[in-house]
């Protein structure tokens, strides 16, 4: 293959990757309604655990793992997996706020729970949704959804640099 070939097939996939984030950035937008009332559902939920596997939200849920999965993995953009971007003009409703809340928090232990959760690109994603959710989760609004979030999020992050496999998933549970 000659490098023209090369360069026009390479082309050829950034525009059908750019296509891709475009659809699925207007498919999150248009579910923003199902967001709003996953943010009202979140404020009163103990635990976001059992909130992707509701019928409810199964197709948001899964339309944002094939978001993070594209944006982290295919596009190689971590900088921008954040709905943070894609929310941008959001609304100061306590809703809304939560609702996008949550599915940062969710993108977050979707790529902390991915087998490629230690590549570079996933740890640089991960560390733009901790950034992300933390200016979401504000003190004064969402104190206990903070108070899980981030200790959560830091023992994901040493989990990821303790070398004892065997132990990580407890490692500084006893701290927090």
């Amino acid at each position: 293959m000659t490098c023209l070939h090369a360069r026009r097939i390479t082309a050829y996939l950034a525009t059908f990757c750019q296509a891709a984030r475009a659809a699925y950035t207007r498919g999150l937008l248009a579910l923003h309604v199902s967001i709003v009332k996953l943010g009202q559902m979140a404020n009163e939920a103990p635990s976001l655990a059992d909130l992707p596997s509701s019928p409810t939200f199964r197709g948001l849920f899964s339309l944002l793992e094939r978001f993070t999965q594209l944006l982290t993995f295919d596009l190689l953009a971590p900088e921008s997996v954040s709905l943070r971007h894609v929310f941008a003009d959001l609304e100061d409703g306590d809703a809304e706020v939560s609702g996008v809340a949550s599915l940062v928090e969710y993108q977050y232990q979707y790529l902390a729970s991915s087998p490629a959760s230690r590549s570079g690109a996933a740890r640089t994603a991960m560390n733009y949704l901790i950034a992300d959710a933390v200016v979401f989760y504000q003190a004064d609004r969402f104190p206990i959804r903070r108070a899980r979030f981030v200790p959560q999020s830091w023992i994901t992050e040493f989990a990821n640099y303790c070398p004892l496999q065997s132990t990580h998933k407890t490692a500084g549970a006893d701290v927090l």
